[in-house]
This record gives structure tokens, C-alpha cells and sequence, in this order.
């Protein structure tokens, strides 16, 4: 977690920590507020390296973020994402259920609600016709 919308408020960034964890943005944020970042069951980590960071998207079932990269990596490894945000970069992650967007979790309780994945696959058609591929796999046919 990194965004403004959920960091520069402190008691917003409170609340949200007890159900995420940790960007180097996010750990700075929660010193500067005199926030633990360990509680109960959540135990801060350090960044990591980006295959680091696509084994830990496999890992869990589903994932909480306010990442734009996190959302279309968990979109890809088919995990279903819940997004603390009002917008997403890839709104393909929105299509069928894999990504829900939550604006305000503080108030409707519902960043760490575990959900099951959709009941169809991700469609691996990627911004548009004629764009690329995120996974690698070239061009879409225009």
C-alpha cells in the first residue's frame, strides 16, 4: 500500500493497517505517524524483488492492494484482488469479478473479507485490440 488517498491520513492509514502490508512508501508514512506496522497476526516485511514479489501474489488465494501493478499481476496468476481504490490503470482486472475496487474500507469493513475466484478465467484479451500483451505473449490480433 503506497497511495496518497490511503497514507496521508493518518487515522484512514491507521485503520487500513490492520488488514495490509508494506511498501517502503507506506513504512515511511507509518513512522512519520508513529504507527506499528506489526500487529496482531501482520508482521512487516521488507520490499522485495520482483520475483520476490510474483511468488508472493501466487501464495495467497487473494490479495489486498492499492497497487496498479500488484492488481494486474494478481489479474494474471489468477487471484481474485480487492484494490483500496476509486480507479483502476488496467480495467481489465475489473472485468468478470477478479478485481473489486473498495474506495472506502475503513467504513464498509470489507478490504480483508476473503472472497472466491470468479467463476470464469481472465480474459487474456489486454487493453484493446492490437496492444500488448502484458504476459509476454506478443500482440492481440488487431
Amino acid at each position: 500500500m503506497h497511495r496518497a488517498e490511503n497514507t496521508d491520513d493518518p487515522q484512514r492509514l491507521a485503520a487500513l493497517l490492520d488488514a495490509l502490508l508494506t511498501h517502503p512508501w507506506l513504512v515511511a508514512r507509518a513512522e512519520e505517524y508513529g504507527l506499528r506496522l506489526s500487529r496482531g497476526c501482520l508482521h512487516a516485511g521488507q520490499p522485495l524483488p520482483y520475483g520476490g514479489v510474483v511468488a508472493a501474489v501466487l501464495g495467497p488465494v487473494g490479495m489486498v492492494t492499492d497497487s496498479g501493478g500488484l492488481d494486474q499481476k494478481a489479474y494474471l496468476l489468477d487471484r481474485p484482488c480487492t484494490t483500496l481504490r476509486t480507479e483502476a490503470e488496467w480495467v481489465e482486472t475489473i472485468e468478470g469479478g477478479w478485481n473489486v475496487l473498495v474506495p472506502d474500507p475503513v467504513r464498509t469493513g470489507c478490504a480483508a473479507t476473503p472472497r472466491p475466484c470468479p467463476p470464469e478465467p481472465p480474459s487474456r484479451t489486454w487493453g484493446g485490440r492490437g496492444s500488448p500483451d502484458p504476459a509476454g505473449r506478443g500482440r492481440h490480433p488487431p
